[in-house]
């Protein structure tokens, strides 16, 4: 065929692509596709087929005529769109699959054996477009649906026009209709290196290549934009960060979780983060540029990290893991120019093992219960699955053990365990509780000494564990947890029911533990009508006064409570409203922001904590609160006040300097904001405190709070704070810790929110069994990867039992409390009374945080209580038939390792399970050496001359008095006995006995 014959016949397939035919190439035309048009913004499918015009097509059509294969590749591969039945004001996403490249090699020349192509390629076309003239599909259009693959479904369709027009600008020149001088997305359409010469093209030669590899190789998405970000010099599409801000960050982030602070007029007015709200009609252009300043001054991760938690004095705003996090991240990097999102966050806890489900269930039983689980419950979990020791785990919820576990866990927060060792005895003094003054002053008066201290210690002990009780009755009972602050009735002991005139009985009303769902029916307000006079003794004798229904609250109101955080004439409550958000919302307000040393800012005399941003910054959240804490006074009494009307102390009602004095009738001050929460004002004087509890129990940080008043329970440590300095050597891992745990503390919160599984919305036991459940309670070590990561060894297990928990430990190992005793109902230990403070306790008034590592002092604490406990032990065990023994349940008292070394073996397995919670063959090193130990023991003994007997050495302490031993054998002929009490300290001394 003549040259003017090709020609004619190049001219005709370019005439058919200007005209209505599209083409798909890789490295070469591509024939064999299938095609697929979708409606880009709703995805239906517009069409779906596979392209005709492959080789063997060509090659049948009758005005086929030989030409060069320059011609034949210019004929392959050709289809038509303009046929569709589309709007032309839609934008359409074509797609095509699979197929051959018959010109892999570039060399012009159809390939006798053509390539697959694993694709896809892919472009967009408007359907205006579609109906206008062909275009080019291969690495151009690919590179620009993956420039607006992430973002286009937040652009409107003028911005994602505009985002196309802009990368075809870095990469072409004017391709498409020259005549125009302009260039613009179809000149991108129309480019390709089968019509038009390389130096139309202005991007990345080796990037072009590469995608064209990509594609017939069906490289991923995320391979395929790093190569469209070495193509061109663009950071992000135009218009991409002001429309991801418009549809996923403004109302999700910014309205949602940010504007209430962050505005002209909130607490965070003076921060460089103010936002307009969306009355503003300028909004969007305002935030959008005021975001833009943060990230040029402050820089991406500095923001983010804020957003979680770390120097943000409104404490965590969100989680990592959450679809907010990764909308404001997305649009950061935006703003910055990154066209991609943030690094995922690893796995904390890879690297990491966890403990089985035997020691998992021990442990849990040890804290939960107080209790070692029994040998069947141990085969239970170990033959079965996660919902098993899930199950088991509930089952530990019940009982006197776990109704300790829960009032420990409690006092530890709310502290008014302080109480009992610190009487509050005003209450006999003032005449709101009359029955209870009198009582006492009936009790003094007539000499009855034993029966007023009982009196004295019971509602001592009433009045600090009422708090506590309460919350235990909620959880115990299952009900919602939320009742902790709106219930409307409280719980009483023998004492306070005498208190509070409550009409219940008690089987024992000598037992200061007794305790019973009642009201407050004897509150009685101070009146012209009270009649007050002392007793000899103690307290007074009173009548009159006015009758009260008293609110309930939930905790918020108990006595022992509200004492504890008493306020004063200038504090006015805010000492309440601190300890409310901390404990009830997880909220700590001391921290949120620094104190100002600014000369200026604290010279301020004009009612700083209303009008000083230096201030408000606090007190805009803190002084409502304590607002609602209206009608309690100083020290916690309802309307204490003459008259009964308010507890406004009686020098602020006579001070006239005020700018707003007090006016009769007013129940709060003036200068102060009004009682509320938030924004929100809690108008009936008369309800305050009960508007606040219903309005926190309604608070979705009401549930995180409720996770992290329980982490210390069961973790044995506080909640991860938000890491200082970056210049901190180990900040980065800080920083992976605080916010994997403030994930999970919100992963658990929704939870909790919604009810776990099939169980009910603020199940508290729930909870608990899922924090028991997850890797933040069974971390237990690392492997050899993660040896020397450093982030979880303050995780899991291995955590010092406090006081209390060994000696629940102990009791549940041995049968036996150290030096059990009794004063008044109140039953204690050597552990949780004379060594408490010694051994890292708390006594909730000086010491209010427990020591989380052994020192010294407390490793003397460790030792005692087996010194003092061995021989005891020892002589009663052996005393026993074997079958009824908790602890030397293999061997007999004249047993050795000369005439019996497999009983002894096997006793020494038991001791190696039962005290240290591991099962260990009895031929393992860990056996020979306490093996070793009990010959080289034995023999030491045997050749100093000590007496064959227990408690016959005047060397040794065996405190046997407190037992009546008369039908005791305490011989020891072999010396065994006395041997074992050496183990049992060997054992009670293991770190693995004192930690868990």
């Amino acid at each position: 065929m003549g040259q003017s014959m090709i020609r004619q016949l190049v001219m005709l397939s370019c005439a058919c692509l200007l005209a209505a035919c599209e083409q798909v190439t890789v490295n070469g035309p591509v024939g064999g596709a299938t095609i697929t048009v979708t409606d880009l913004r709703s995805g239906e499918v517009i069409m779906s087929g596979e392209l005709s015009k492959d080789l063997a097509a060509v090659e049948s059509d009758p005005n086929f005529v030989a030409v060069d294969d320059l011609a034949y590749l210019r004929t392959l591969g050709q289809f038509q769109l303009h046929l569709l039945p589309v709007d032309p004001g839609r934008w359409y996403l074509v797609s095509l699959d699979g197929g051959f490249d018959y010109d892999n090699n570039k060399d012009q020349l159809v390939d006798d054996d053509p390539s697959a192509v694993l694709g896809p390629v892919r472009g967009l076309l408007t359907g205006a477009q579609m109906q206008a003239t062909g275009h080019m599909f291969g690495s151009l259009s690919e590179a620009a649906w993956q420039w607006v693959r992430e973002h286009y479904m937040v652009m409107s369709d003028s911005e994602l026009a505009a985002a196309l027009d802009e990368l075809a600008v870095s990469l072409v020149l004017d391709v498409w209709q020259p005549e125009l001088g302009a260039v613009d997305y179809a000149d991108l359409l129309a480019w390709n290196p089968l019509y038009y010469d390389t130096s139309l093209y202005k991007g990345s030669l080796p990037a072009l290549e590469a995608m064209e590899d990509a594609i017939a190789a069906g490289a991923s998405d995320a391979e395929r934009l790093a190569i469209v970000n070495q193509m061109t010099a663009l950071n992000v599409p135009v218009g991409a960060a002001d429309a991801w801000f418009r549809e996923s960050v403004s109302p999700e982030v910014s309205q949602a979780s940010c504007i209430a602070c962050h505005n002209a007029d909130g607490i965070a007015a003076n921060t460089d983060h103010v936002l307009a709200f969306t009355s503003d009609a300028d909004h969007l252009d305002t935030n959008v540029a005021m975001y833009s300043e943060l990230v040029a001054t402050q820089g991406v991760e500095a923001i983010l990290a804020k957003a979680t938690g770390v120097g943000h004095q409104g404490g965590a705003v969100l989680t990592v893991d959450s679809p907010e996090y990764a909308a404001l991240e997305i649009f950061l990097r935006l703003l910055d120019g990154e066209n991609q999102g943030g690094v995922e966050t690893a796995d904390l806890f890879a690297g990491f093992a966890l403990a089985g489900p035997e020691d998992t269930l021990r442990r849990a039983s040890l804290l939960l219960a107080g209790e070692l689980p029994s040998d069947e419950d141990l085969a239970a979990v170990a033959s079965g699955n996660e919902e098993t020791l899930r199950f088991m785990i509930r089952l530990l919820m019940q009982g006197e053990g776990f109704h300790q576990f829960l009032i420990e866990g409690a006092n530890d927060r709310l502290l008014t365990d302080k109480w009992i060792e610190d009487t509050p005895v005003d209450i006999f003094f003032e005449p709101f509780y009359p029955d209870l003054v009198n009582r006492a002053a009936e009790l003094g008066d007539s000499g009855q000494q034993q029966e007023l201290i009982k009196l004295l210690l019971g509602t001592s002990f009433g009045i600090a564990r009422q708090p506590l009780e309460l919350i235990a009755h909620v959880v115990e009972q299952e009900l919602p947890y939320t009742e902790i602050l709106t219930a409307d009735y409280t719980l009483v002991n023998p004492q306070l029911a005498l208190a509070y005139r409550s009409e219940v009985s008690f089987a024992d009303d000598s037992d200061v533990n007794q305790w019973q769902v009642a009201t407050v029916q004897g509150y009685t307000r101070y009146d012209p009508s009270t009649s007050y006079e002392e007793a000899e003794v103690i307290g007074a004798y009173v009548s009159g006064g006015l009758a009260t229904d008293y609110p309930q609250a939930g905790v918020l109101n108990t006595p022992g409570w509200l004492a504890r955080y008493p306020s004063t004439a200038t504090n006015r409550n805010r000492a309440r409203s601190r300890w409310t958000w901390y404990h009830f919302l997880g909220f700590d307000i001391e921290r949120s922001a620094p104190r100002t040393t600014d000369a200026e800012a604290l010279a301020d005399t004009d009612n700083p904590t209303l009008n000083n941003p230096a201030c408000t910054v606090c007190h805009e959240s803190m002084d409502p609160v304590a607002g609602a804490y209206q009608n309690y006074g100083d020290f916690g009494f309802y309307k204490d006040q003459f008259l009964g009307l308010d507890s406004l102390p009686f020098q602020y009602k006579r001070d006239t300097s005020l700018d707003l004095p007090y006016s009769f009738g007013d129940t709060w001050y003036n200068d102060m904001r009004e009682p509320g929460f938030e924004g929100l004002v809690f108008n009936n004087s008369q309800s305050t405190l009960q508007d606040l509890a219903q309005t926190l129990a309604a608070d979705y940080r009401f549930a995180q709070g409720t996770v992290k008043f329980w982490w210390p329970a069961l973790m044995g440590e506080e909640v991860a704070l938000a890491p200082g300095e970056e210049t901190d050597s180990n900040y980065a891992e800080q920083l992976a810790l605080f916010q994997s745990q403030a994930s999970a503390v919100d992963a658990f919160a929704d939870g909790f929110v919604q009810g776990f599984g099939s169980g009910a919305p603020f199940n508290l036991k729930d909870l608990l069994v899922e924090m028991v459940m997850s890797p933040w309670f069974r971390v237990d070590r690392a492997t050899e990867e993660a040896a020397d990561d450093a982030t979880l060894r303050s995780l899991g297990t291995g955590k010092l039992l406090t006081p209390e928990q060994l000696d629940r430990k102990t009791e549940a190992v041995t049968g036996f409390r150290w030096y059990e005793s009794e004063l008044y109902g109140i039953e204690s230990s050597q552990l949780t009374d004379q060594y408490r403070l010694f051994y890292g306790g708390i006594d909730s008034d000086g010491v209010t945080r427990r020591a989380t590592e052994m020192t010294s002092l407390m490793s003397t604490v460790v030792e005692a209580q087996p010194l003092q406990m061995g021989c005891v032990l020892v002589a009663i065990e052996f005393q026993w038939p074997r079958a009824i023994r908790d602890i030397f349940t293999e061997v007999e008292k004249f047993q050795h390792e000369g005439n019996a070394e497999a009983a002894l073996r096997a006793q020494l397995v038991r001791l190696h399970e039962r005290f240290l919670g591991e099962t260990i063959p009895a031929d393992d090193p860990e056996i020979d050496r306490a093996l070793a130990l009990f010959t080289e023991t034995r023999a030491a003994r045997i050749q100093n001359g000590y007496p064959a007997a227990l408690d016959a050495s005047d060397q040794e302490s065996c405190p046997l008095q407190f037992f009546d031993t008369a039908n005791w054998d305490l011989a020891d002929p072999q010396h065994s006995m006395n041997t074992w009490i050496s183990l049992l300290i060997y054992y009670m001394t293991d770190y693995r006995y004192v930690y868990e």
